[in-house]
């Protein structure tokens, strides 16, 4: 048969349970920045990232304040590519603002779990390597429930040799 894999998904379970694992251990593995990224934000943004410090900082990133409506990130999660801080924490306060999936995540650690899973992950379509590809895989199938996102959407669907033959009229 064949296996085919949402990548998004699949990484989305991945940094979901990690994250969860996260604020219970107290913080993540980070890497400093040789120069700190400066994200301007508007007082609603700055208000989530505010209500939710403690988990940015679980999660790996070191964030304070750089004046007005500013903040200065000088540590991220291990595994994130600095090309992807803007993105990534704006993703975050995107999904918390929008409140998706109210009644799954009532927890906040949920919620902002939740929300840094889908900021951080995978995006659809974008190009792994061999490596990668493997590496996620091996994440996946490490987690305590690999089937489905956090959402409930499915990271892997399965057709059999039995389908493939039926779809191609065998």
């Amino acid at each position: 048969g064949i296996l085919l894999i949402d990548q998004h998904a699949a990484h989305e379970r991945v940094l979901y349970e990690q994250a969860l694992e996260d604020i219970r251990r107290g913080r993540s593995a980070s890497q400093q920045l040789l120069f700190p990224v400066v994200l301007e934000l508007s007082l609603t943004e700055r208000a989530v990232i505010n209500s939710g410090v403690q988990y940015f900082t679980a999660f790996g990133f070191e964030i304070s304040d750089f004046g007005g409506n500013a903040l200065s990130v000088s540590a991220i999660p291990a595994f994130l590519k600095n090309g992807a801080i803007e993105d990534t924490i704006r993703g975050i306060i995107k999904y918390l603002l929008e409140g998706k999936d109210p009644e799954l995540f009532l927890e906040p650690e949920k919620r902002f779990a939740a929300a840094f899973a889908c900021g951080a992950a995978i995006k659809a379509g974008q190009k792994l390597s061999q490596e990668e590809m493997n590496a996620l895989l091996n994440s996946l199938f490490s987690t305590k429930n690999p089937y489905i996102c956090p959402h409930g959407r499915p990271t892997l669907v399965r057709m059999s040799v039995e389908e493939l033959s039926r779809r191609f009229l065998r």
